[in-house]
C-alpha cells in the first residue's frame, strides 16, 4: 500500500504541473491497473478541500464531486471512509465546513457521545455540544 500526500493528490486532481502530473498518472494508474492499493489520509482529504476551495476557486459541487469520484475510485481507500462519506452527505446541503462534520461524524462513529466545542458555527450539529 502507498499513502498519498495532498500534492500529489492536488496534480492527480488539477494537473496544474505537466511534469508533475505525469509522474503522478504514472504512479496512480499504472499501479492501479497492477493492483496497487493507496491510501489517503483523512487529513489529506481536508487539505484537499481547503486548497481546493481557497486557491483553485473550485465551487462546493465541484468539491463534492472529487470527493465523490476519490470514495468511487478502486485502488483507493480513504481512512475512516464511511465517515467521510457521511460527512460528504451532510457538506453537500450544509453551510458548514467539511472538516467540522468530518470531526463530529469520526467521533460520533467512535462512540463519542458528543464533542465539546468553543465554535458556534460548528454548534450547528447534533453531535457537537458549546462549552459555555
Amino acid at each position: 500500500m502507498i499513502g498519498l500526500d495532498t500534492n500529489i493528490l492536488l496534480r492527480y486532481l488539477t494537473k496544474d504541473d505537466t511534469a508533475q502530473t505525469g509522474l503522478v498518472y504514472e504512479l496512480i494508474d499504472d499501479g492501479i491497473i497492477k493492483g496497487e492499493i493507496f491510501y489517503i489520509n483523512t487529513i489529506v482529504v481536508c487539505e484537499i478541500i481547503w486548497v481546493l476551495s481557497r486557491i483553485y476557486k473550485f465551487s462546493k459541487s465541484q468539491i463534492v464531486t472529487v470527493l465523490e469520484a476519490l470514495l468511487d475510485t478502486d485502488g483507493l481507500i480513504i481512512h475512516e471512509e464511511d465517515s467521510v462519506a457521511e460527512s460528504v452527505e451532510i457538506y453537500r446541503n450544509s453551510k458548514m465546513d467539511f472538516s467540522d462534520i468530518l470531526i463530529a461524524v469520526t467521533n460520533r462513529n467512535a462512540g463519542v457521545s458528543y464533542t465539546a466545542t468553543f465554535d458556534k458555527k460548528a454548534a450547528a450539529l447534533k453531535d457537537f455540544n458549546i462549552l459555555e
